[in-house]
């Protein structure tokens, strides 16, 4: 399939850099003529072709182009490498072809064939481009785009013997002969580390028993672009709820799916940057255009910070943000949600300059963003850019990580994370791929968390640079790459740093304990290779490319990568001939910073025997060949609440096919084994009517479907708790339990007739939450202040770890009399899954409730509740249908037991079907506590 790229400018040095990223479309008409030939008088190369091995040697060709002006070009010749190997030649105009008919050597083990043009003045600027003949088509070999030289060269590894074409392009040359060489030469096989350089690991096979493979609904809708979603991003927020973002390609727009069913389906919710053209559901080809779609990054706040009460904003305020930034033409969208993902804030951004950005969130409102600035890149300086929001909508800080004029000079730049104190981590390779440096902020000896002078993304700010550098990692041979692509780091949840990086062949790790300066190489662990290579049973991840990872409990990483049981370099022409097959492969790292980690592995990969990919996967950019970057640069992987991986990958084979319509999609697959360790993390939900929680007051409870339910187990039965406000004279309405854990969310409803309630851990006032919103219908007041009510609201209260109580206490002292409910779903306990759990209340009471029964349970003429327990003075039944409709309440009767004649409050007979109950029990000294709710069935 014919393709063009798009770029966002005529600039020839913008041509120049190799990581300029968009995406492949549709042929279509982009092509723009930028000037116009004024005159020529060119020759060929000469000789025009020759014959090269077996044997060890070169072979050169001359070239004179005498033209006196500018070439024609098109846009689609301006995107650097992989303009050059897919764009048209004008023979003897524009450009000139030399064909090769190569012969593989038989002598040695391994031979390079490098491709190299010399011209004598700087002043002119050639281009050089290899293509492959496979099968009649012509695939990309290698390509060299400088400017201001006066030579082009490529080289690739062990090619395959055939005919290969070899085009000098004439970007803008005046008068000015060149000559080209082919040498075939012996090359060292990829070495081996040196003794001592790797660490060793004790590699486990572990069926994960990862899901079917999920393709992500609405990806193939395209009439205009290709149908592709790559470079897939996933979270998960503290509630369960999954979140996946991946790019179409400039100008196609960014893609969005949500989960509320911790990944059973996806809904597609259109495109963040895009919302100017929405999808219109059965209507093809909407939702197909947005303001990016050349690089995303997705980052979650906090959307359960607690903001204390002031005069000016009383309550605990709770702000859910969902943020995603797009690239488009040289600069970004950065996308706001406060309601996960259901509507979005766009704000293009307009003369920043950017590439490949990362985000990263904090807090409420607070996000970073880590780039690479345009001017900077094309004038061969240092480039990598930070910035930060303190409003979550507009970057009004930022700095250069490294001084433009003397720092290290770097290629590309990874992933950002933050420490829980507010530090921020980046990483990025050298030029010649031969060193990972570490970038932090604040520097040694300043308080965090990370701040930044002031000065806006658009303007460059130098100094003060808020950032110190280290280099972290030395390659141990010019072979052992590691830019292929981004090096990618996590910190887990014991603020160790982990990363991640590939050399073509092995995915490895190195990490960085909490509490050391990671900006020094000393305090890195040596790198550990996680696919096992050269040990038995491991022979399916032989080669790897595009690792990505994620922290979890101390010490614990997950990491995906493609991998391959065909040993070589997967970014080689040879892969391509063969179409190599790859599937998704997944490594769960404990005790990372170990001298002997443990790796366990599995392919987690699924559908279509498994294999996602074939062929080659190219990590160079714009300079790769057609149809070898079709997996962008990466997919990714997060860990749930309870510790299983969840991956978002993109793919070419769908089922065992490659359809010739579709370019790489993305799919959707978790864990749901792990090896019998700590889980990464617990989450105890605790219904507000638990008998473990201390009540007093008129609590009472009904079933309510509208509430916010986060875990499968509970389904749609998680009952809303309400304070009806009676008795309103008794000072101390108020709910209270211990607990172990770090941290407790509790959600909340609020309504027109919301109250206030203040909140306290260990007896210290953490603030006060207002349930209160206004009418949703101002002609209509709810008076019962059951049916106009918001669910799904949550506030957050983090502690130390260990033992804390927790009470809520209603405050009952609104001027409006009216406004006196509070509303309670549920709470969510938080911390390690060895002790977190709900502890009999440290509040004093002798009553206890051991047993509450209803009999018979298939009721036919009356039904006997009754409890059993200690000190109960006395009991109030309440049953309801399965609509959440109350049909009996008892109110409190003396005695321990109650007989209900099965007739509603008017008189009438229920009809026959399932009812739920609750019983609330009254103890001798006033004290209240509940009964779980229950089934039971009425058969007459």
């Amino acid at each position: 399939m014919d393709k063009v790229l798009l770029v966002r400018s005529s600039d020839a040095a913008e041509r120049k850099s190799r990581h300029f990223r968009f995406l492949p479309f549709r042929s279509v008409c982009l092509g723009i003529t930028l000037s116009l030939l004024l005159g020529y008088v060119a020759h060929a190369s000469q000789p025009q072709s020759a014959n090269l091995g077996p044997a060890l040697g070169t072979v050169t060709y001359a070239g004179v182009n005498n033209i006196t002006g500018v070439n024609s070009w098109t846009t689609a010749n301006l995107t650097g490498g992989a303009g050059l190997l897919n764009t048209r030649c004008d023979e003897d105009i524009d450009c000139d072809t030399f064909t090769l008919n190569f012969t593989a050597p038989t002598s040695v083990s391994a031979w390079k064939l490098t491709f190299r043009i010399d011209w004598p003045s700087s002043s002119n600027d050639f281009d050089l481009a290899v293509t492959y003949n496979f099968g009649g088509n012509f695939l990309g070999v290698c390509s060299s785009g400088q400017g201001s030289t006066t030579f082009e060269e490529c080289s690739i590894n062990d090619p395959p013997t055939g005919t290969y074409r070899i085009r000098t392009f004439m970007f803008t040359v005046v008068n000015s002969p060149y000559n080209g060489t082919i040498t075939l030469s012996a090359r060292t096989p990829d070495p081996n580390p040196p003794p001592g350089y790797l660490r060793s690991a004790n590699y486990q096979r572990f069926d994960f028993g990862f899901t079917p493979d999920l393709k992500l609904p609405d990806q193939e809708r395209s009439l205009i672009f290709i149908n592709q979603d790559v470079e897939p991003e996933i979270e998960i927020d503290r509630f369960g709820t999954i979140y996946i973002g991946a790019i179409r390609g400039v100008p196609g727009g960014t893609d969005f799916w949500r989960s509320n069913n911790l990944g059973s389906t996806f809904t597609y919710l259109g495109e963040p940057d895009g919302t100017q053209k929405p999808l219109q559901e059965g209507v093809p080809g909407t939702g197909e255009l947005g303001v990016g779609g050349g690089d995303d990054d997705i980052a979650l706040g906090d959307p359960f910070y607690l903001v204390p009460p002031t005069p000016l904003s009383p309550g605990i305020q709770s702000t859910g943000r969902v943020y995603l930034t797009s690239l488009w033409l040289g600069s970004a969208t950065l996308s706001v949600s406060i309601d996960r993902g259901e509507h979005w804030a766009p704000n293009p951004f307009t003369t920043a300059g950017l590439d490949r950005q990362w985000n990263t969130a904090r807090g409420e409102k607070t996000i970073y963003m880590t780039l690479r600035k345009l001017v900077q890149l094309e004038e061969g300086q240092q480039a990598v850019y930070a910035v930060k929001s303190d409003d979550g909508a507009t970057f009004t800080k930022s700095s250069f990580v490294q001084d433009p004029a003397t720092g290290v000079h770097e290629d590309v730049a990874g992933n950002s994370v933050l420490t829980s104190n507010g530090t921020l981590y980046g990483s990025f390779v050298s030029l010649d791929g031969q060193h990972l440096y570490i970038f932090r902020c604040p520097k040694a000896g300043a308080p965090a968390p990370c701040d930044l002078p002031l000065g806006q993304t658009e303007v460059a700010v130098t100094a003060p640079n808020s950032f110190d550098v280290g280099k972290v990692l030395d390659s141990f041979d010019p072979s052992f790459t590691v830019n292929n692509t981004f090096p990618v780091m996590a910190v887990d949840k014991g603020d160790n740093l982990h990363l991640v990086f590939g050399n073509r062949h092995n995915t490895y790790l190195i990490s960085c304990p909490a509490g050391t300066d990671c900006t020094q190489a000393a305090n890195w662990t040596k790198p550990v290779p996680l696919n096992a290579p050269g040990v038995s049973g491991f022979e399916f991840t032989r080669t790897t490319m595009l690792p990505w990872v994620r922290g979890g409990d101390p010490g614990k990483v997950a990491v995906i990568w493609y991998g391959s049981d065909v040993a070589g370099d997967g970014d080689s022409l040879i892969f391509e001939v063969n179409q190599v097959p790859w599937k998704l492969i997944y490594a769960q790292v404990e005790n990372a910073l170990s001298v002997t980690p443990t790796v366990y592995l599995d392919i987690a990969s699924h559908q279509g025997g498994r294999v996602i990919h074939k062929g080659q996967i190219c990590v160079r950019g714009t300079g790769c060949p057609d149809g070898t970057r079709e997996l962008a640069e990466y997919s990714s992987v997060t860990v749930d609440n309870f510790g299983f991986a969840n991956i978002a990958y993109s793919g070419t084979i769908i089922n065992g096919t490659d359809p010739a319509d579709t370019d790489a999609i993305t799919f959707f697959t978790k864990s749901t084994r792990r090896p019998a360790l700590t889980p990464l993390s617990a989450m105890l939900t605790v219904t507000a009517d638990d008998p473990k929680i201390i009540r007093q007051g008129a609590w009472r409870s009904v079933p309510d479907l509208r509430a916010f339910n986060g875990h499968r187990s509970y389904a749609e039965s998680s009952p809303a708790i309400k304070n009806q406000g009676y008795n309103l004279k008794t000072p101390e309405t108020f709910l209270e339990f211990s607990f172990t854990g770090t941290a407790i969310d509790m959600f909340i409803a609020r309504g027109p007739r919301g109250g206030k309630a203040e909140l306290y851990i260990d007896g210290q006032s953490r603030g006060v939450v207002d349930f209160y919103r206004p009418l949703t219908d101002p002609e209509e007041f709810d008076k019962s202040g059951q049916r106009d009510l918001s669910y799904g609201q949550f506030v957050r209260l983090e502690t130390s770890p260990g033992q804390h109580t927790f009470r809520l206490k209603a405050l009952n002292n609104n001027a409006d009399p009216l406004r006196n409910m509070i509303y309670i779903e549920e709470f969510r306990v938080e911390g390690p899954a060895t002790d977190t759990k709900l502890l009999e209340s440290a509040s004093q009471t002798s009553l206890v409730i051991e047993k509450t029964l209803v009999s018979p349970l298939r009721a036919s003429e009356s039904a006997v509740f009754s409890v059993q327990g200690q000190n109960v003075d006395s009991l109030r039944v309440e049953v309801f249908d399965l609509a959440g409709r109350r049909v009996f309440d008892s109110h409190l009767v003396a005695g321990n037991s109650l007989r209900w004649n099965l007739q509603t409050k008017q008189g009438r007979p229920v009809a026959n079907g399932a009812y739920l109950w609750v019983v609330t029990v009254k103890g001798t000294s006033g004290e209240m506590i509940r009964s779980q709710m229950k089934k039971f069935v009425v058969l007459r």
